[in-house]
C-alpha cells in the first residue's frame, strides 16, 4: 500500500470518542455460542497446538467493530476501518520488521533460558516445518480480524481516557479474559493460564506501543500477534508450563522498557 493510501485509512479525530462499552459487551455476547461449541464438542486432540473450538471467536472483535463503527459513521467509516488492516506505510518499515521478530525473539530465549535450566529437551518440531507457512496465513487472517477491533476500535478511545499504559493494561486484561474459558477448554491448568495471562497483557502493553510508534498502524499489531501464535506453534515446548512463564518476564521485561522509553524525558 501506498504511502498516500496509508494516509486515507488514518482514523479521524471522531475515533477517539468511540463506544468502548458496547464494544465490550458484543465482543463478549458475540463469543458465547463458540463458547458453548467448544463445550459440546472436543477438537483440541486434533488441532494445531491443541486449539479448541472456541478458538474461531477471532470473528468477534471485527464484527462487534463494525457494527458500532457503522452505525455511527455509516458505511464510509466502515470501509475506513476494514482497510486499516492493510494500512502498510514505507516510512514505517522499522515497526513492521520489530513486529516480525520481537516475539519470536522471546520465544527462543525462552526456550534457550528454559533448556540451560534443563526444564526442556528438544524432542523434534510440535509442528512440521512445510506447515508453517500455511499456519502463518491462517494466524495472519485471525490476527487481523482481532486487532480490527482491539486496535482499530478500541486502542485510541482507550489512550485518549486512561493514556498509552493504560489502554494497553486495560486492553490486555480483557483480551486474556476473553480467552480465559477456551483457555480451561483446552485443559490448561491454573498456572499455565496465569503464566499465559501474564505475557498476554505485557505483550498488549508492547502492541499499544508500537501501534503509535507506527504512526497508528494496525498492520503493526496484527503482525506481532499473529508471530505470537506461529512461536506457539512451532517453537518446540514453548506452550509448557515452565517456558510460558519465562516467556511472560521475558515479555514483560520488554513491556517495561518500551513504556519507560516512551516516557518524556525531564529537561534540567
Amino acid at each position: 500500500m501506498t504511502d498516500t493510501a496509508s494516509q486515507a485509512t488514518t482514523p479521524p479525530a471522531e475515533a477517539e470518542h468511540r463506544p468502548l462499552v458496547p464494544f465490550f459487551v458484543l465482543v463478549s455476547v458475540s463469543a458465547i455460542p463458540f463458547w458453548v461449541a467448544a463445550a459440546m464438542v472436543d477438537i483440541t486432540d486434533r488441532t494445531p497446538i491443541g486449539l479448541p473450538l472456541s478458538a474461531l471467536m477471532f470473528a468477534c472483535p471485527v464484527i462487534a467493530a463494525g457494527i458500532l463503527t457503522y452505525r455511527h459513521g455509516g458505511r464510509p467509516e466502515l470501509v475506513r476501518l476494514l482497510k486499516r488492516a492493510v494500512d502498510y506505510s514505507s516510512e514505517r518499515r522499522g515497526s513492521y520488521v520489530f513486529a516480525m521478530v520481537a516475539t519470536p525473539t522471546i520465544a527462543l530465549m525462552s526456550y534457550g533460558v528454559a533448556w540451560l535450566m534443563g526444564l526442556v529437551h528438544f524432542s523434534g518440531w510440535p509442528t512440521p516445518l512445510a506447515a508453517v507457512p500455511v499456519l502463518l496465513l491462517a494466524f495472519l487472517l485471525a490476527a487481523a480480524f482481532e486487532e480490527l477491533g482491539w486496535t482499530g476500535y478500541a486502542t485510541d478511545p482507550l489512550r485518549r481516557r486512561f493514556g498509552a499504559l493504560g489502554a494497553g493494561l486495560i486492553l490486555g486484561a480483557f483480551w486474556g479474559a476473553w480467552h480465559l474459558l477456551p483457555l480451561i477448554q483446552a485443559h490448561h491448568g491454573p498456572l499455565w493460564i496465569v503464566s499465559w495471562f501474564v505475557g498476554t497483557i505485557a505483550l498488549r502493553t508492547i502492541v499499544v506501543w508500537l501501534y503509535y510508534k507506527s504512526g497508528k498502524s494496525v498492520l503493526t499489531a496484527t503482525l506481532m500477534h499473529a508471530m505470537a501464535n506461529v512461536c506457539a506453534a512451532a517453537i518446540p515446548d514453548y506452550t509448557m508450563t515452565h517456558s510460558l512463564l519465562i516467556s511472560g518476564v521475558l515479555t514483560a521485561i520488554v513491556a517495561s522498557a518500551v513504556t519507560l522509553r516512551a516516557q518524556p524525558r525531564r529537561r534540567g
